[in-house]
């Protein structure tokens, strides 16, 4: 016998995307609001931990209701669910090399600052074609890159 499911479509769509979520180990996302709070708890009444910047990456380990327990490069806590994108591919910059991608036009010719974070338009190898949060788009160095799986770079064993 086949039993189904009766649910309000809100719910129903949380649900299936927290099963989804809850499925990998940790899901890759992004900060998308113009700065985003990370709290202690999963609620607006734990205090504030830090503030992120647009395009922060960030790993969701737990989802608690409307809220999402994070992991930054350098911290962890809970962010609202309506300030955080699993549909987009971001970075930050943890390494020392400069920015510059060697053959590219758009270059960034200054240091990236390592809470900067970028969304990734286009991976190649050893370089990403990202978009600040002002909307200016240009190529990034990828080694330092945080997440790690956001770097298109060879690796020998």
């Amino acid at each position: 016998m086949i039993y189904t499911l009766i649910m309000p479509k809100d719910l129903y769509l949380f649900v299936i995307i927290a099963i989804l979520l809850l499925s990998q180990s940790a899901e890759s996302a992004c900060s998308k609001k113009w700065s985003a709070i990370v709290r202690e708890g999963p609620s607006s009444h734990f205090e504030r931990l830090k503030v992120i910047p647009k395009y922060t990456p960030l790993l969701i380990k737990e989802i608690d209701g409307n809220w999402f327990r994070v992991k930054g490069h350098d911290f962890e806590g809970w962010v609202f669910s309506k300030s955080v994108s699993a549909k987009t591919n971001c970075m930050i910059s943890i390494g020392i090399n400069e920015p510059v991608c060697v053959g590219k036009r758009k270059t960034k010719t200054s240091r990236v600052s390592l809470n900067e974070g970028f969304k990734i338009l286009k991976k190649e190898l050893g370089c990403n074609f990202v978009q600040d949060r002002d909307g200016k788009r240009f190529w990034i160095n990828s080694v330092g890159a945080w997440p790690k799986n956001q770097a298109k770079l060879i690796s020998i064993d």
